[in-house]
């Protein structure tokens, strides 16, 4: 496992793009190819976030667990409206 992937997990990684709340949140990936929708597991571990799934497209998106849905999409309507 490398160490960049590892670093998904922390509390503090770099590319949070939304905080949806305290348990749940989306990254980008160390390498800026893909979303990555996590849960938080412990407080305790050193990686208390763990990767639930991960979506590169509109449609993964949709697909999404009610609880991360909406704000994947939005993630999307921003990158084409630019």
């Amino acid at each position: 496992m490398s160490i960049e992937f590892m670093k998904e997990g922390l509390d503090h990684y770099h590319s949070v793009v939304k905080q949806i709340d305290d348990e749940h949140r989306i990254v980008r990936c160390s390498d800026n190819i893909q979303f990555i929708s996590q849960h938080r597991v412990d407080g305790k571990s050193k990686y208390p976030w763990r990767s639930e799934s991960f979506y590169t497209t509109v449609l993964g998106a949709a697909r999404q667990q009610d609880v991360y849905r909406k704000d994947a999409l939005s993630l999307f309507s921003v990158e084409l409206a630019a």
